[in-house]
């Protein structure tokens, strides 16, 4: 196969490319919906376990993601991992009898995403700019949640979860305008594969917020 970047494809490559991307995104989306069902009843002690796996299965996808057909079986594995290791989320919710938020973040998830697709692909807008941005906001993200469960700091969980959706809302922004401009056209897998992440903690902070709000 040879390599060509999306952006210098023709009209009906580029429209082959993306419509190959989004079919294994819903797919994914389903096997992880299947492994979270699976994972709503896993024994507590297989939970590290699972989430070592899923980050083993993360890095194979992006070192292996040109190699076909192993990097969509291992796509494919990653996504009904990380699926399993969401399901004991999810049964915490039900527990703490806020279950009832969990159809309405799928909705607002779904809602959301295709929005912000939508206004990329109208909009045709190169949307790569933010992505530094981001990914400062991500890791401080990150180390906020960090210090907050070793030292106990208090953090606003509807504050921590507010900035967590704009931040993937953002990503969800760069990572469409990236889909046919930034992938050679063997990458359906790494575009798949950003997409996917996106949308995951897209939904994992919109629950958070719902979750937080009907505790309160």
């Amino acid at each position: 196969m040879n390599l060509l970047p999306v952006n210098q494809a023709t009209l009906q490559d580029r429209s082959d490319f993306v419509s190959k991307v989004y079919t294994m995104l819903g797919i994914s989306l389903l096997i992880c919906s299947a492994g979270a069902y699976y994972g709503m009843s896993m024994p507590m002690g297989l939970y590290f376990p699972m989430v070592i796996v899923e980050f083993i299965l993360l890095f194979a996808c992006m070192f292996l993601q040109r190699s076909y057909p192993l990097n969509i079986v291992l796509l494919f594995l990653f996504t009904f991992i990380s699926g399993i290791t969401i399901g004991p989320v999810l049964t915490a919710y039900v527990l703490h009898g806020v279950g009832g938020v969990i159809p309405t973040a799928v909705a607002a998830t779904a809602v959301t995403f295709g929005a912000l697709s939508l206004y990329v692909n109208v909009s045709k807008k190169d949307f790569s700019f933010l992505q530094g941005y981001l990914f400062v906001g991500l890791i401080g993200l990150i180390l906020m949640g960090l210090l907050g469960f070793f030292f106990h700091l208090p953090i606003n969980n509807t504050i921590y979860s507010c900035i967590g959706v704009v931040i993937f809302s953002g990503f969800v922004l760069v990572d469409t305008s990236n889909l046919i401009r930034r992938y050679d056209n063997d990458q359906y897998v790494a575009a798949t594969l950003g997409l996917y992440l996106d949308i995951l903690n897209l939904f994992l902070f919109i629950l958070s917020l719902l979750g937080g709000s009907r505790r309160q």
